[in-house]
């Protein structure tokens, strides 16, 4: 349909935006971002378009751009939360920037406490070896969005490296059994790389055995 919609009136931006979204779900990340950063150039102050080419860019592991994308939207709105902590969670996970990534986990706090702010200190506090305050971060974020699988993951990372890979395990498994798709995205976006090879290993062998 959106391809249609794009053959009659090629400068659609609703139709290049949907016709991505239909393209991410099928993980066609690089199809997806084509037609992002096509109305990109039309819609240049869009914060939900810059969030989203950050988020593809993330998953294809292309960090400066993402980093550019989030830095473009920041500077629109320097107090969103959502955005702090998407770039507290992209720092996170690139060597030697856990000072920065704090810093922006923080921001993110600050302007609005909620489950995405709170998870994205509890990735840094993780990567830093805070696992204590971690946890407590990761509890209050599920309690809050008991639903989201994201939260989930880190909240089963904490527990892992707290020492208590039982619940890590018992937390996690019916989720993992629901929701494949999103565990496949974790272990891509580097949200579950605190995990050890072993106990990675051994999830995978839980969801096979279903």
């Amino acid at each position: 349909e959106y391809r249609r919609l794009l053959e009659e009136t090629p400068f659609d931006p609703k139709a290049r935006i949907g016709l991505a979204s239909v393209l991410a779900a099928e993980k066609r990340y690089g199809e997806a971002l084509v037609e992002l950063e096509t109305t990109a150039r039309i819609m240049t102050k869009n914060l939900g378009l810059l969030r989203e080419l950050a988020r593809l860019h993330a998953i294809k592991r292309q960090d400066g751009s993402a980093e550019r994308n989030l830095l473009q939207a920041l500077r629109q709105a320097p107090r969103n939360g959502s955005l702090h902590a998407d770039f507290a969670r992209l720092l996170a996970r690139q060597p030697g920037r856990l000072d920065e990534a704090l810093r922006e986990a923080d921001l993110g706090l600050k302007s609005r406490e909620t489950a995405e702010t709170l998870d994205a200190k509890a990735r840094v506090l993780i990567e830093r070896g805070n696992t204590a305050e971690a946890l407590k971060l990761a509890e209050r974020a599920v309690k809050r969005e008991p639903r989201e699988p994201a939260w989930q993951a880190t909240l089963a990372v904490a527990l892992e490296r707290a020492g208590q890979p039982a619940a890590a395990l018992k937390k996690y498994r019916p989720l993992l059994q629901k929701n494949r798709d999103e565990w496949s995205d974790h272990k891509t976006l580097g949200m579950l790389r605190f995990y050890g090879k072993t106990f990675l290993e051994t999830v995978d062998a839980l969801i096979a055995r279903g």
